[in-house]
C-alpha cells in the first residue's frame, strides 16, 4: 500500500484525471493527511483497547483486520469510479484505514516476541521490503497491460483482503503458542 501510494498515485491523477503536476501535489495532500490522522488514531485506539481489555487479539489483531478490510473496500470502490471527488474520498479513506493499524501491527512484535522483538521486527520489515519490490512491478505491468489503474486498485484491494484473512486465521497473539 505504501509503495503503491508513493510510486503510482501521482501518475494516476495525471493520466486518469488529467491534472497537471502542480495540482497533483495539492490533491495528494488530502489522502496523506487522512492517512497521518488515521495512523495516530490507530495507535491511540490500539493502546486504549489493550489497557481496557488486556487482550492483544482485540487491541491488535481485530484492529488490524477490520481496518484493512475497510481499506480493501475503498480501494475496490476506487477501481470503479471516474469522478475526481469520489476518487479523492475513496483514496483518502483507503489510505487512512490502510495505515490505521500500523501501530498495532508493529506493537505485535513486542507483544508476541518480547525476547526477540528486534529479530521479529527485522523479519517483518524484510517482508515489507519484498512487497515494496513486487507490488510496483505488478502495478506497472497491470497499468501497461490495461491502460488504466482499475486492475491496480483491484490488485491492491485483493492483496489487502488476503492480509485480512491471514490475520483472522493465523494472528493469535494471546495464545500460549505465540509466546514460545
Amino acid at each position: 500500500m505504501l509503495f503503491f501510494a508513493t510510486l503510482w498515485l501521482p501518475g494516476y491523477f495525471l493520466s486518469q484525471h488529467g491534472l497537471n503536476l502542480k495540482s497533483v501535489g495539492w490533491y495528494l495532500t488530502i489522502p496523506w493527511l487522512c492517512a497521518a490522522l488515521f495512523l495516530k488514531a490507530g495507535g491511540i485506539l490500539s493502546d486504549w483497547l489493550y489497557q481496557k481489555t488486556g487482550s492483544s487479539r482485540l487491541a491488535r489483531s481485530h484492529l488490524i483486520w477490520s481496518s484493512q478490510l475497510l481499506a480493501a473496500i475503498f480501494f475496490i470502490l476506487l477501481g470503479f469510479t471516474h469522478s475526481l471527488g469520489l476518487s479523492l474520498v475513496f483514496l483518502s479513506l483507503g489510505l487512512g484505514f490502510g495505515f490505521m493499524p500500523q501501530p498495532a501491527f508493529f506493537s505485535t512484535n513486542i507483544d508476541v516476541a518480547k525476547q526477540r522483538s528486534g529479530s521479529s521486527q527485522g523479519i517483518t520489515s524484510s517482508c515489507l521490503s519484498l512487497a515494496g519490490i513486487i507490488a510496483p512491478l505488478l502495478t506497472g505491468w497491470l497499468i501497461d497491460l490495461t491502460g488504466n489503474y482499475q486492475g491496480a486498485f483491484l490488485l491492491l484491494g485483493g492483496f489487502t483482503i488476503v492480509a485480512v484473512v491471514t490475520v483472522v486465521i493465523f494472528h493469535h497473539p494471546d495464545s500460549e503458542f505465540s509466546r514460545v
